[in-house]
């Protein structure tokens, strides 16, 4: 696996499924790898350093304002077109 940042999509079974930046490149990483996140959650950014991985909040949290700020304005958009 390369290193970067990842963000957590769903969950299936006992794998995490994880998407890169671009949001193209889907990753299943068993959750027993991410033991050290005990709080991993779907929308949390996650960084593999090609050792291990570490969960970013302050960068979770940019990252699901980001996706609130768009839901929003495709929902506001939607409105007036009605």
């Amino acid at each position: 696996m390369e290193k970067g940042r990842y963000v957590i999509d769903r969950f299936e079974e006992d794998r995490a499924v994880l998407c890169d930046d671009t949001g193209e490149m889907h990753v299943l990483v068993k959750q027993s790898l991410l033991a050290d996140i005990a709080d991993a959650k779907e929308g949390d950014v996650l960084y593999f350093d090609g050792d291990g991985w570490s969960h970013d909040q302050e960068e979770t949290q940019r990252h699901q304002r980001s996706l609130h700020d768009r839901m929003q304005g495709m929902f506001r958009r939607g409105q007036s077109s009605k």
